[in-house]
């Protein structure tokens, strides 16, 4: 076996391949991954259980990537405190065509009311996911905080 070969076969691992903490934005401190502690919803299923009421408006991969990026910043405006909420929600607003702004406007604040009303108790920002389609339907990873206070 040549040295190359043998560096490769010795590298660590990954424990979560493919998913990697994102930098949290400024004013949320360092994070510390941890897996979902016991009795505490997967933060994946919350997402998919969410996103349910807009399935019709998804077909495909990239569709349901693009409600899932609406959904995060709906669901983590919810779990910031207000000005920090309304800077999310002013900054992704203003990376979209100014045509779909209204669109994006309304959507999170129809997701915002869906969270507070159906998901009010669950106060873990959301961080990043990692969507994989498979034969039996999407597969959705997310990495997430515990409760935030608040």
């Amino acid at each position: 076996m040549t040295r190359k070969k043998k560096d490769k076969k010795n590298r660590k691992k990954p424990s979560r391949p493919g998913i990697k903490p994102p930098a949290l934005p400024a004013g949320f401190g360092p994070a510390k991954v941890i897996t979902t502690p016991h009795g505490m919803a997967k933060v994946s299923d919350v997402l998919m259980e969410f996103v349910e009421p807009y399935s019709a408006f998804w077909e495909t991969e990239d569709q349901l990537r693009k409600l899932l990026s609406v959904a995060l910043v709906a669901w983590n405006a919810t779990v910031c405190d207000g000005e920090k909420a309304a800077a999310l929600i002013r900054d992704t607003a203003q990376t979209l065509p100014a045509d779909a702004q209204a669109d994006f406007l309304g959507i999170v604040a129809e997701m915002i009311e869906r969270k507070v009303t159906h998901f009010a108790d669950i106060k873990r920002m959301i961080l990043g996911y990692e969507l994989t389609m498979t034969p039996g339907g999407p597969h959705l990873s997310v990495i997430s905080s515990l409760d935030l206070p608040g």
